[in-house]
């Protein structure tokens, strides 16, 4: 009943934790073997992640775009439901790496005067 609740009140942290909470008890095995794979594979996926913002982070810096890039590890619960419903072992699912999100300023807020120029000619 909390997890429809939280992802209905946009608290998808807190969804993402009662699933977890919910698969480690209601699966301890799988829960178990998923985290140990996880932290196994851990220095791999940091690699991977860097080399892949990487380019990313520089083109933006290049453009001066002002940006933050924000991630998040894969819920293990998340990871489960994905080996279920595909029926794919755990080593063919690419998504565990990171969920990740780039935002950036919108283009016409570099281009419009600041707010305090705007003022200043009134």
């Amino acid at each position: 009943i909390y997890t429809p609740l939280a992802h209905r009140l946009g608290l998808y942290n807190i969804r993402t934790e009662f699933n977890d909470i919910c698969m480690k008890i209601s699966e301890p095995e799988s829960y178990g073997e998923l985290k140990k794979k996880l932290e196994k594979t851990s220095s791999d996926r940091s690699i991977y992640i860097n080399e892949f913002v990487a380019p990313l982070t520089s083109k933006l810096n290049e453009l001066g775009v002002e940006y933050r890039v924000i991630g998040r590890p894969k819920a293990i619960s998340s990871i489960w439901n994905k080996i279920q419903k595909k029926q794919i072992p755990f080593e063919e699912i690419y998504e565990l790496y990171l969920s990740l999100s780039t935002v950036t300023v919108p283009l016409a807020t570099l281009l419009l005067p600041s707010s305090s120029s705007i003022m200043s000619t009134q």
